[in-house]
C-alpha cells in the first residue's frame, strides 16, 4: 500500500464511474501504479484524477456534466484487493 491524498471508494468490477460536477476532461493516461485515468477540471478550479478505468465512455477535451458516465471500473494495479 503507499500513501495519497485521494479516496479510495468500493464498487463492483464494471460499475460505471460518473463525474462528481461539470467540468472538462483534460487527460486520459494509463499509469502503472493507478491504471487507466481520466482528469476533469471541474468549475470552480479543482481538477479530480479517476482512476482504476477497464473502459473510457470520453475523450479528451469534451464538456461533462454531474453525473455523465466516464466510463467502467475496472482495478488499480497498486491497491490491494482487500476491501
Amino acid at each position: 500500500m503507499r500513501i495519497h491524498s485521494g479516496a479510495d471508494i468500493s464498487a463492483p468490477i464494471l460499475s460505471e464511474i460518473k463525474s462528481a460536477a461539470d467540468g472538462k476532461v483534460t487527460e486520459t493516461t494509463e499509469d502503472a501504479l493507478l491504471g487507466k485515468c481520466i482528469t476533469i477540471e471541474h468549475i470552480g478550479g479543482v481538477t479530480i484524477k479517476y482512476c482504476g478505468f477497464d473502459t473510457f465512455s470520453i475523450a479528451e477535451g469534451e464538456s461533462v456534466s454531474a453525473g455523465t458516465v466516464l466510463g467502467t471500473l475496472g482495478s488499480v494495479p497498486c491497491e490491494c484487493a482487500d476491501d
